[in-house]
């Protein structure tokens, strides 16, 4: 009999079988920037119905947040557990310094059609899954996408939306829209009643999703429609500053399960950073997934180098944020080869603590650097 860590209904129980961690990372991607077209768009009354989406400032952020598993591993559960007696504590947080976006179709997966996504900012919406990202759709990472056929923004779309191929995003949605046909499987919500109001209807306008107890599962267990099983675990529009505390459980090929927490590990569960967002404290739009990169000199005067340790054919960009999460400085980089060097001049920049972010295909990760 399968067993799921469902909230405080199901306690650990038995051995965990650990010869490898079937959790290998939680990726974040940004998936798509609004501009002023999307914003005037959520705001209007398109279709006469006296329904608008909801308030979509220009400039949000759409991220996508994926549980990338090893293969023959299945995502069970995101959830939260609080139980004094075996000193566990550990909340599922989601959480952004404005407010999250809502559209109308609720905090749990979307059961709107791929049609549906053509119409306003829909796609754009708020919700948690364990991989379908609309009706009949499993999300995937843009670079994972199969193609363009009946892009969201390609076929039937009449109000100027989801066109922007701002380079913080990568792949923009009008090449590759990040859905997969298939048949994901039913977000089963147990143990959570209104916790997931911020990411409800266009009437109801969140900050944080916090919940102690309880967990959004998959009973079936769900795998990604690639090779590389990553599962969708939510989408999350916001202007502000996101961040999250996650725990996920997966079961293992042979019937086990692994449990993988934010922090403060007991009784055989498996701490892993990436399931904090963002992980540098004070920086407001960290990615946690992406090949690394060297940063020289450091602490720096006048001019810094980027080193790709890798080869990049999508879209590249490097970006320099103040450590209060301001840009200073961007450039598309295009195609990037093997051990490129990037030079970069940083000597009008004031003395002080920087935070340097390389972003391939809207996958990005960073790096701290010091002026002086």
């Amino acid at each position: 009999m399968k067993k799921f860590l469902l909230g405080s209904c199901f306690a650990l129980a038995g051995t965990f079988i650990q010869a490898q961690n079937g959790l290998e990372q939680v990726i974040v991607e940004k998936y798509y920037v609004s501009r002023v077209e999307d914003a005037t768009a959520a705001d209007a009354d398109l279709s006469g119905s006296g329904y608008t989406t909801g308030t979509l400032p220009a400039g949000s952020v759409t991220y996508r947040v994926y549980a990338d598993m090893l293969s023959g591993y299945k995502f069970q559960a995101l959830y939260a557990e609080y139980d004094v007696n075996t000193f566990k504590e550990h909340p599922m947080v989601f959480r952004t310094t404005t407010k999250f976006y809502n559209n109308s179709g609720g905090g749990v997966s979307p059961s709107w059609t791929k049609n549906n996504c053509k119409n306003n900012v829909l796609a754009l919406d708020s919700w948690v899954s364990v991989g379908g990202a609309c009706n009949g759709q499993f999300g995937v990472l843009k670079t994972d996408d199969n193609g363009m056929s009946n892009n969201v923004t390609t076929t039937g779309n009449t109000d100027s939306v989801l066109l922007n191929n701002n380079i913080a995003a990568g792949i923009p949605l009008i090449t590759q829209d990040g859905l997969m046909a298939g048949s994901p499987q039913a977000v089963t919500l147990v143990g959570i009643t209104n916790e997931l109001d911020a990411f409800g209807d266009g009437s109801i306008v969140g900050d944080s999703v916090v919940n102690k107890v309880g967990s959004i599962a998959s009973l079936n267990g769900s795998t990604g429609p690639t090779a590389d099983n990553k599962v969708l675990i939510a989408q999350i529009t916001t202007d502000g500053a996101l961040s999250f505390e996650l725990n996920i459980q997966v079961g293992t090929p042979t019937g086990g399960t692994e449990n993988y927490v934010a922090k403060n590990p007991v009784m055989g569960e498996i701490s892993m950073p990436s399931l904090i967002y963002p992980q540098t404290v004070g920086f407001a739009a960290a990615n946690t997934f992406m090949p690394s990169f060297k940063v020289f000199p450091n602490p720096a005067k006048d001019l810094i180098a980027l080193q790709f340790s890798g080869k990049y054919n999508g879209v590249n960009s490097y970006a320099i944020y103040s450590i209060e999460g301001q840009v200073i400085m961007q450039k598309n980089l295009g195609q990037i080869a093997e051990r490129q060097v990037e030079n970069i001049d940083v000597s009008s920049l004031a003395n002080g603590l920087y935070i340097v972010e390389f972003t391939s295909d809207g996958l990005s990760t960073h790096k701290k650097i010091i002026k002086n």
